[in-house]
């Protein structure tokens, strides 16, 4: 663990050097400004695609950890530097944590959070009493979180189910080709998966496109007079439930569902 993925506060530990991951900086409120709890910081996110010529405003997710300094001392932590998002709040929406090791289950916090506006700047606020555990870290996140290396799990659990294809016994049998897009700014694999029957299945395979497909692998058949649906998840970092969605829909496709057209995704 890096000391830059790190950022030491009054004896405080803010972790984010995994998946996700995006605290940029913190700062310990004076002790003479605080009214209930024992200790209280501002936090504030890198927004998407920090630090990168595609770098935005986008600041809706949050996810680190926190080693604290003493045990069941009561904390306030402000994120202080996100986008209004005033409405969900209002409905019920909060923050999701867990604690390792201890509690390895997601769960939404139990306080409810507040927030305000001030000056066109939006603060979200809530409290967590420190684990008993000094050795213990703590994890806030947006929305419950779903990292890359699970991606890779599900895919890999795809592929071990439908790979290698057999001969096909009828033209509904499924027929899949994952293949690597791209490769994303961190370099990490983005997928591309084409999922439909044999119906219409011919001996060209499609084109290689320019700066795309870079581990040279055969792209998949073409086929004659097919629909193509193309589904796509988990655009932004913080639309983690999408990636939930698509799981349950990958499941139908490859499980024992046969699709009656073209799926890409």
């Amino acid at each position: 663990m890096d000391n830059k993925s790190i950022i030491e506060c009054a004896g405080f530990y803010f972790i984010h050097n995994f998946d996700s991951g995006n605290l940029g900086h913190v700062e310990q409120v004076p002790s003479e400004l605080i009214e209930t709890p024992e200790y209280e910081f501002n936090l504030w996110t890198r927004p998407d695609c920090a630090g990168t010529e595609f770098e935005n405003g986008n600041r809706t997710w949050f996810y680190f950890g926190i080693q604290a300094s003493q045990p069941g001392v009561l904390v306030r932590l402000n994120l202080i530097n996100l986008n209004k998002q005033g409405k969900m709040y209002n409905q019920g929406m909060a923050p999701v944590t867990r604690t390792l090791p201890g509690k390895p289950q997601w769960e939404r916090i139990k306080d409810r959070p507040v927030h305000s506006t001030d000056d066109n700047t939006f603060t979200l606020s809530f409290k967590y009493k420190t684990s008993d555990n000094p050795k213990a870290t703590t994890f806030f996140a947006f929305t419950y979180p779903y990292s890359f290396a699970e991606l890779q799990l599900a895919l890999n659990a795809v592929d071990g189910k439908l790979l290698p294809l057999p001969a096909p016994q009828s033209p509904d049998d499924i027929y899949y080709c994952r293949e690597c897009l791209t490769y994303s700014l961190e370099g990490r694999r983005v997928d591309l998966l084409t999922i439909t029957s044999h119906h219409g299945i011919t001996a060209e395979r499609e084109e290689r496109l320019k700066n795309l497909f870079p581990e040279n692998q055969e792209r998949p058949f073409k086929f004659q007079n097919k629909k193509v649906i193309f589904i796509s998840a988990r655009v932004h970092p913080g639309e983690t439930p999408s990636s939930f969605v698509f799981n349950g829909f990958l499941s139908l496709l490859s499980g024992a569902a046969r699709p009656g057209g073209a799926a890409a995704a």
